[in-house]
């Protein structure tokens, strides 16, 4: 799943998961935090949310011959970009585990 990232750059699936990550914590405390009624924050925080997928599909179409449903697509990618944070999750939790004694 990381096999495009290398030390001297970070690839665009990477750079977007973590633009993910970065929203998806701004979306938490939009819903936590603002001084909004509950449906505006929660509209907030799914806009929030969507950007990183969205972008992705907007980005895939412009560069793609072949047609396809977009709303599809945009919850294909978020599942995409919420596997890829478990992942790193998971890279960060093993790495943790193999260094202590």
């Amino acid at each position: 799943m990381f096999g495009t990232v290398s030390a001297s750059a970070l690839d665009k699936p990477t750079a977007m998961t973590f633009l993910h990550i970065v929203l998806l914590s701004v979306a938490v405390a939009v819903i936590a935090l603002a001084p909004l009624g509950w449906g505006w924050r929660v509209l907030v925080a799914l806009i929030l949310i969507l950007v990183a997928p969205v972008a992705t599909v907007l980005y895939r179409k412009r560069t793609s011959i072949h047609r396809f449903s977009l709303i599809h697509a945009t919850l294909l990618y978020e599942l995409y970009f919420l596997a890829r944070i478990n992942a790193l999750l998971m890279m960060a939790v093993r790495r943790a585990q193999a260094s202590q004694p």
